[in-house]
């Protein structure tokens, strides 16, 4: 029966793909793990240049301590960021995904992961005050605001929104400006909002958070096998899609928290001042 039952879901899922070999494609692609091929590779350019900054003559140069930069500096950095993005996406658009990946925003993940190694070694975060999230919250505002200016005066509803996502144009190269300089805003601004007023957790939410990677990389697995199971049973979209949110997080938090959460990897100590 569980076999039957398999092979039917098979030949649904295969249907829904039009054909095996965009199946098989979606079976081999990435799909939502992606994030942690670009961040092993990350890693792996982070590890390399650890053992080269242990050389003395290169550790000297490294600074003990840094101030966070100063406004204007982050602002600029936004900018050729988004220039950067902008070149990038002269050759690959925001809405493909060569090999799974949205090479789009690779220069700014890079850019984010560097940034965030230098802010918890150089404890940036708790440098900030009231002022930064206040420049940055207007920033962002300011910056929104203009976007949505140029789009409705400029630009107009009724227009080719692909042009936004890459291309020799100036829509183009705008939304990359707009897209990290909010982006850059937003890290600030929700970071430090959430490290001061939001850090702590009872026991409820310690278990959840405990469990939310687990139920992420795993939830496809759950999801879809429901989603297909009830696919044909007569009931209103509406009760199928409660069905199948309830059953879901339930089970993925039953296996997240009495199956994976059990699988102990040893963890090595992290040294703050050596990251």
């Amino acid at each position: 029966m569980p076999i039957l039952l398999l092979k039917v879901l098979i030949k649904i899922y295969i249907s829904k793909f039009q054909s095996p070999g965009n199946f098989l494609g979606f079976l081999t692609s990435f799909s939502i793990t992606w994030y942690l091929v670009l961040l092993l590779i990350f890693s792996a350019i982070y590890t390399i240049w650890h053992q080269i900054s242990k050389i003395d003559s290169i550790q000297q140069r490294i600074p003990k301590e840094l101030h966070i930069p100063k406004f204007i500096y982050l602002l600029l950095l936004a900018f050729g960021l988004g220039f950067l993005s902008f070149l990038i996406r002269l050759i690959s658009p925001v809405e493909r995904f060569p090999f799974g990946i949205p090479f789009a925003y690779i220069i700014q993940y890079f850019l984010m992961f560097s940034v965030g190694i230098m802010a918890y070694r150089y404890g940036w975060f708790e440098q900030m005050t009231k002022h930064n999230v206040k420049v940055w919250a207007i920033t962002i505002f300011a910056t929104v605001i203009l976007f949505f200016t140029y789009f409705f005066v400029f630009v107009g509803v009724d227009s080719d929104y692909s042009l936004f996502l890459g291309g020799p144009n100036l829509n183009a190269f705008i939304f990359a400006l707009v897209d990290n300089i909010a982006s850059m805003g937003m890290i600030f601004v929700l970071i430090k909002i959430f490290y001061v007023k939001f850090n702590k957790q009872g026991k409820i939410l310690q278990n959840l958070a405990d469990s939310s990677f687990h139920i992420y990389l795993i939830h496809p697995f759950i999801v879809i096998p429901l989603s297909l199971g009830i696919a044909f049973i007569p009931l209103s979209p509406l009760i199928k899609l409660i069905f199948v949110l309830l059953v879901s997080v339930i089970l993925c938090y039953l296996i997240s928290h009495f199956i994976l959460q059990r699988i102990h990897l040893s963890k090595p100590k992290i040294d703050t001042l050596n990251i």
